[in-house]
């Protein structure tokens, strides 16, 4: 085919239609006192009709005796071969009509059932109804199972079947409810702006007064106009006050009063109902605060933790260089404010640490300082040195000075003891450049040298380190007591808190049955009274085994039992232990020996 007449066929199969289709002038005549539609020059209807009404420029209802008929352009098969419009006509078979109502239009036929089409003439399925209510956007048809469903203006159907609609006082919505068991279970809304809500649980009072909608698991506020709030709540609960706890998508609380207005906005990522009635709520991005039933503040939402202890309240503040801590009592009252410590040691009381900041070499140092309090009576003890440690039940509260013992609760508390100086020595490592710094300026150095100092600075110091005593163990503690001549000597105190044995020992090593006690430089054995049970003749000891114990004095180890008493075993060298974990020792005759549990020794066959 030519190239010219390739052109033709494309302008006749895809051009002209569109020229054609953009041409159509059809206009309603009358022509005799009846009407047609004619196109130009050329009748499209001839006029025989009592009436013709417009739908749309695609679709006409003709009327004629009572009985009416469809005049439209047909969706599936638009245009002819030629381009020209397809249109087809329906006689007028129908008996009754319902007029356009926002382009959709029922009509029904002898037997009372109806069926639905749009603007355009397309019409709703197959399916014919047997009644139909028009609604500003959307109609509602009931079918023969007297289900109630809802066509959009282009007949979209929405799958929601309904028994009955309640057509509300307010004209902007209508009320669809389902049935089942004798009552509604759910429902859908229409609104005149033609959006609508569905799969709604059943709820008598709506569009009545303001009420809760709930579709599933969520929630939602309908006025007495029947309007919806815009957020649709995940969570919803009663709270005792008769106020309402709702929780959003984003997983935010708040709080709306009986009347369903909100007095808290939805804001906070935390909330709990503390056993006093008040409210324990977290901020979103922020901090956590109380507040009252009444959402009155009392302490306002700015810590990163609160732990409720007892009567009191324990806030901290967390930042990039630390921690603040705040003290509250149950009315949010501030009792301390702004620790870099406060821990609970007893019910009301408080061991609180609060650092003062010491400028040392350019440079802020800061050191710790404790004090302990006392709710409802204050600071007990100020200025204390070193933090309090609870071991078995026990707490060694160290001042500048002095130090003393309290049991857990703080009920009860030892005497105050002295605290014990010891000098120690110390080295110092030396520097070159010290060497070449006195060289540069030379007195120094040939002073140095004089003297038989040493140049680089190195040497031995002396310094003074405090000495306190020690933590309970095994049921005592060490505790330090000047003699007669002033020296700091060591003596135990027990769990009543009192000095059982006296500060006469240089050292003490507590067991659970026996101690080991050093006077001046030398070993022996004591009760846990203070009984002497062995001299004090011994250079050193060793770890118990299997209620035996080891002295070693004068290059000999000896035996004794844990009570003090001297086995029969002779005095012996070197000793071990076999696979068996027996006791073998080497005499200063060299023979070996197995000791028995019961301190009897057997010679070991070779």
């Amino acid at each position: 085919m030519k190239r010219g007449n390739l052109v033709k066929v494309f302008i006749f199969l895809f051009l002209f239609p569109l020229f054609s289709y953009a041409q159509n002038n059809f206009q309603i005549e009358k022509k005799k006192e009846h009407y047609g539609i004619r196109d130009g020059k050329k009748w499209r209807v001839r006029p025989k009709y009592d009436q013709i009404i417009q739908v749309s420029v695609e679709c006409y209802i003709l009327q004629k005796d009572d009985h009416y008929g469809l005049y439209y352009h047909d969706p599936i098969e638009r245009y002819d071969f030629y381009g020209n419009d397809v249109y087809k006509l329906i006689r007028p078979i129908y008996t009754g009509l319902n007029k356009p109502v926002n382009g959709v239009f029922s009509m029904s036929d002898e037997t009372g059932l109806f069926a639905l089409y749009d603007a355009q003439g397309k019409r709703a399925s197959d399916f014919v109804f047997k009644e139909i209510k028009h609604h500003p956007t959307h109609t509602f048809c009931k079918n023969r199972m007297d289900q109630w469903a809802l066509y959009s203006g282009s007949l979209y159907y929405s799958y929601f079947l309904a028994d009955s609609i309640f057509p509300l006082d307010n004209s902007t919505l209508a009320f669809i409810g389902r049935q089942q068991d004798g009552g509604y279970n759910s429902m859908a809304v229409v609104y005149k702006n033609g959006k609508v809500i569905s799969n709604l649980d059943y709820n008598p009072d709506f569009g009545k007064k303001k009420t809760w909608i709930q579709r599933g698991k969520t929630f939602a506020i309908a006025d007495e106009n029947a309007y919806f709030s815009e957020i649709w709540y995940i969570g919803l609960e009663t709270l005792p006050n008769g106020n309402y706890l709702v929780q959003t998508s984003s997983k935010e609380y708040g709080i709306l009063n009986a009347d369903m207005d909100p007095v808290l906005p939805t804001m906070y990522s935390d909330f709990k109902v503390l056993p006093n009635g008040n409210y324990l709520l977290r901020k979103t991005g922020g901090g956590f605060g109380i507040f009252t039933s009444e959402l009155d503040t009392i302490i306002q939402p700015i810590f990163h933790k609160i732990v409720f202890q007892g009567k009191y309240i324990l806030g901290k503040q967390h930042y990039y260089n630390g921690d603040d801590f705040y003290l509250f009592n149950e009315k949010g009252e501030p009792l301390l404010q702004d620790y870099d410590l406060i821990e609970e040691i007893a019910p009301g009381r408080y061991l609180c640490q609060k650092s003062d900041e010491i400028s040392y070499n350019r440079t802020v140092i800061k050191k710790p300082k404790f004090t302990i309090y006392q709710c409802n009576k204050g600071f007990t003890d100020m200025d204390l040195e070193v933090k309090p440690k609870l071991k078995e039940g026990f707490y060694r509260i160290d001042k500048s000075t002095t130090y003393y013992y309290m049991n857990k609760e703080m009920t009860k508390r030892s005497k105050e003891f002295p605290v014990g100086y010891i000098q120690r020595t110390g080295y110092r490592k030396g520097s070159w450049l010290t060497v070449l710094f006195k060289a540069i300026t030379v007195i120094p150095l040939v002073v140095d040298l004089i003297t038989g100092s040493n140049p680089s600075g190195a040497g031995s110091y002396s310094y003074e380190e405090k000495v306190y005593g020690e933590d309970f163990q095994n049921g005592l503690a060490k505790i330090t007591q000047k003699n007669e001549k002033g020296i700091i000597k060591f003596g135990l105190i027990d769990t009543s808190l009192k000095v059982i044995i006296p500060g006469t020992y240089a050292n003490f090593t507590v067991y659970d049955e026996f101690i080991f006690a050093q006077k001046t430089d030398k070993w022996g054995l004591v009760d846990r009274q203070g009984h002497v049970l062995t001299n004090f003749i011994y250079e050193d000891y060793y770890e118990p085994y299997e209620g035996f114990i080891i002295f070693y004095t004068g290059s000999y180890y000896h035996l004794f039992t844990s009570k003090g008493e001297k086995t029969k075993v002779p005095a012996f060298t070197s000793y071990e232990y076999n696979y068996n974990g027996e006791l073998v020792i080497t005499t200063k005759e060299s023979k070996k020996y197995t000791v028995t549990n019961d301190g009897e020794f057997i010679p070991l066959e070779r």
